[in-house]
């Protein structure tokens, strides 16, 4: 992999003559010293504090390597206090600062004592000194291939050990993600083909843990990125080839403890960003996806972890690239997953859960994914569980969308809806007509269309009359529409 050049930005554009390294090598102890005590004065001014950090910057561009003694108290007293000033000019500097003991200073002395800063027990439980040390890491990190290549891939697992071990990416705290992020993005980078692909899945594991994060918003095309990267430095293409050579193995570790799932588990986030970019690798696996998210429908699950699992499998629905083979799985998927979610139950807020599966079967309608054949034999149980939500007095939105879904039935199912679905279905209408709600009466009239349109010839000679006798009293509906 190329890496980037450091600027030298104190020198111009021509960098510090042998004198120069000379003198400035000759006096470093008194130099730093210096520099360390300046930064000490709680009221330095601004101006001087810059002065300061600038001496430190040149100081260590004359002296590379031999800055190494005092790595640790500069990381200490300046890096971990400063990187994160209020003043950008400052913070900026001292990142500046710390990507140059990571280009000069060994990476096998310099990561470990950084990691284990990080793991004091009386500093990481400190947000921001968290936050500090991993912008610091991520710093060193940037430049340390450059020439301490071979030492960085053997510090890679130290570094990956401390991001799964540690609770980074479960942290609550959007700065640390962030943070955790940049390192993240930094070890791929600097690690390149040679490092990173022996660590492809523990690698693809900790970003696809942090792309899934609610939090981490705005680190998103950073995440998405490193992933891209990741893909190339392990000889793909692009991510989601990644997607697909790692559903595998995560499908079998999710399998272990799926049942388990609660609204806040990180395994339910990465399994739904899993199979929403696996692309059509997906369909080797459908019976394992189908059976998680039947587990994570059950009534005794969390609202947020259902309503997520039904919007998953809308998503699904929706791709025609996956339609060729969802249909072979859309009677499971009906009958385990999406007719159980229309049921109603008391004391339990799920109105939005019930309309998320009305919506799926819309969509299953819409696209034609269930052979008709087999949609026979499921018309009387779901035209009875449709009940329940089109008489839902509370959700407007409810009924509309059911009304929606028997006209779209209807219309799928054409000449081939037996006699007795029809009888089901023509009081459930009427009933509709009388709706508070004006968009619900128009579409229930739109659904008689489809209704009548497909109606057997023979249908019943008193139910035929008395349908359309009930349909005459509401022709004087005070909306004109």
């Amino acid at each position: 992999m190329v890496q980037p050049t450091v600027q030298i930005d104190f020198f111009g554009e021509t960098p510090p003559g042998e004198a120069t390294r000379y003198i400035v090598g000759r006096y470093t102890r008194k130099l730093v010293e210096q520099v360390l005590k300046d930064l000490e004065e709680f009221s330095l001014k601004l101006n001087l504090k810059e002065k300061a950090l600038s001496q430190l910057y040149n100081t260590i561009i004359c002296v590379e390597g031999k800055i190494k003694p005092f790595a640790e108290r500069i990381l200490k007293q300046v890096v971990y206090k400063l990187i994160l000033d209020e003043e950008s000019t400052i913070a900026h500097r001292v990142l500046k600062i710390t990507e140059l003991l990571g280009l000069y200073v060994e990476t096998e002395f310099l990561v470990p004592m950084i990691v284990q800063h990080l793991t004091d027990q009386d500093s990481k439980t400190v947000p921001l000194f968290v936050q500090s040390c991993l912008t610091a890491l991520s710093a060193v990190i940037t430049h340390s291939s450059v020439r301490f290549a071979d030492q960085f891939d053997s510090q890679m697992d130290k570094l990956l050990d401390l991001i799964v071990s540690s609770d980074y990416l479960q942290c609550e705290n959007a700065d640390v993600l962030a943070r955790t992020a940049m390192v993240t993005n930094n070890i791929v980078f600097a690690g390149g083909q040679k490092s990173c692909k022996p660590r492809q899945h523990v690698l693809f594991k900790i970003l696809l843990q942090l792309a899934s994060s609610p939090l981490i918003e705005s680190q998103r095309g950073l995440v998405n990125g490193t992933i891209d990267l990741l893909a190339r430095n392990c000889g793909l293409e692009k991510g989601s080839d990644l997607f697909s050579c790692e559903l595998e193995q995560l499908i079998i570790e999710m399998k272990e403890d799926y049942e388990n799932w609660t609204r806040s588990s990180p395994e339910r986030f990465i399994f739904d960003l899993l199979v929403r970019r696996a692309e059509t690798a997906v369909v080797d696996f459908w019976e394992e996806i189908l059976e998680i998210i039947a587990m994570n429908i059950d009534f005794s699950k969390d609202v947020e972890l259902r309503f997520d699992m039904l919007s998953l499998c809308e998503h699904l629905l929706q791709q025609e690239n996956l339609h060729s083979t969802i249909i072979f799985y859309t009677e499971i998927l009906i009958r385990m997953i999406l007719m159980p979610c229309t049921e109603w139950r008391a004391g339990m807020p799920i109105g939005k859960i019930r309309k998320a599966s009305v919506i799926c079967l819309i969509k299953v309608m819409e696209q034609k994914l269930i052979e008709k054949e087999k949609l026979t034999a499921i018309i009387p149980d779901l035209i009875n569980k449709l009940k329940s939500p089109l008489d839902d007095d509370w959700l407007h939105d409810l009924r509309f969308a059911s009304v929606v879904l028997l006209s779209k039935l209807m219309d799928f199912m054409g000449h081939d809806m037996d006699r007795e679905s029809f009888n089901e279905i023509y009081p459930e209408l009427l009933k509709r007509l009388d709706d508070a709600q004006d968009g619900i009466r128009i579409e229930t009239c739109k659904a008689f269309e489809v209704f009548f349109d497909n109606l057997p010839s023979e249908w019943s000679s008193s139910l035929y009359p008395y349908t359309v006798k009930q349909i005459f009293i509401h022709i004087d509906d005070p909306n004109q529409q």
